[in-house]
């Protein structure tokens, strides 16, 4: 077990750097290999050299069964940390922003008015769900889950702010990065809400929480330097792209947690199993 949590650790490492080198290399490949009109990137070798580090570190992702054996890891939340209960206020405020943006750009993203309304009104109690979050260490159990529901269905609905949005190609890397990212976001906090209930899936949240990481990391950081640098300039996708920072950054904050919470509980496991180890050979 001593073994299984320095590969624990390794994989969550991992996972953070080839992060990282991805949203690096889809920045370069932004404002060296994008064509701005049509809204595609070029075949040029650092697009290529992108992709092929992106499937590689989602595999990575994937790869958590074969290094920690199923049941090794607490089925229980960790303990909240200083850092996530800030990223959980950062993304009560982002999704605060995405409201008012949201309000202001019905008639640019000519949305349907009833979708319009009950993406306002899950985009509040997803702000609601992280305001909980930041305020009270135990927030009451229902009304968090009911509020973590929200959120989910208001990632949802604010993919469906951008699907409609017809000055931008449907399988273009700038909506099809976004939506990868929101739907990845949809399933981390899936497991999120199944930790804090009680019925949780370490694994499985595990591996959730490292592709939503690389999605709304890569996605987020590298499209709002595009924006910077005038690669795009629709302030709706920049409100998105801003949330899906806040959202890395609560991911990441919170997974960090749970990687030091597992790897203390997989040594005491290895103490444990060392200690009846030695007891059976005295015997």
């Amino acid at each position: 077990m001593k073994r299984s949590s320095h590969r624990l650790c390794l994989w969550y490492v991992a996972v953070c750097t080839l992060t990282l080198l991805c949203a690096l290399l889809r920045t370069v490949a932004l404002l060296t290999a994008f064509d701005v009109r049509p809204g595609y990137f070029r075949l040029a070798p650092i697009t290529v050299l992108f992709y092929v580090f992106m499937v590689a570190t989602l595999l990575l992702c994937a790869s958590l069964p074969l290094f920690i054996k199923k049941d090794a890891l607490p089925a229980t939340a960790p303990a909240p940390t200083l850092p996530g209960l800030c990223s959980a206020g950062i993304c009560a405020l982002l999704f605060l922003i995405n409201f008012v943006e949201g309000c202001l750009s019905q008639a640019t993203l000519k949305l349907p008015t009833g979708l319009w309304f009950a993406g306002l009104l899950t985009l509040l109690i997803a702000a609601a769900y992280f305001a909980l979050r930041f305020l009270a260490e135990k927030p009451p159990l229902h009304v968090t889950l009911l509020c973590g529901y929200g959120a989910i269905l208001s990632l949802a609905l604010l993919l469906c702010f951008t699907y409609f949005d017809q000055l931008t190609p449907m399988n273009a890397p700038h909506k099809i990065g976004l939506h990868l990212a929101l739907l990845s976001a949809m399933v981390y906090l899936l497991y999120d809400l199944r930790a804090l209930a009680g019925e949780a899936m370490p694994r499985a949240a595990a591996i959730s929480s490292g592709v939503a990481f690389v999605f709304t990391a890569t996605i987020g950081i590298s499209n709002l330097i595009g924006f910077l640098a005038g690669v795009y300039c629709s302030v709706p996708y920049l409100a998105q792209d801003l949330l899906l920072i806040g959202l890395a950054v609560y991911i990441g904050t919170h997974s960090a947690a749970t990687a030091r919470r597992d790897a203390q509980a997989l040594v005491e496991i290895e103490k444990e199993h060392a200690a009846e180890v030695s007891h059976d050979e005295c015997q």
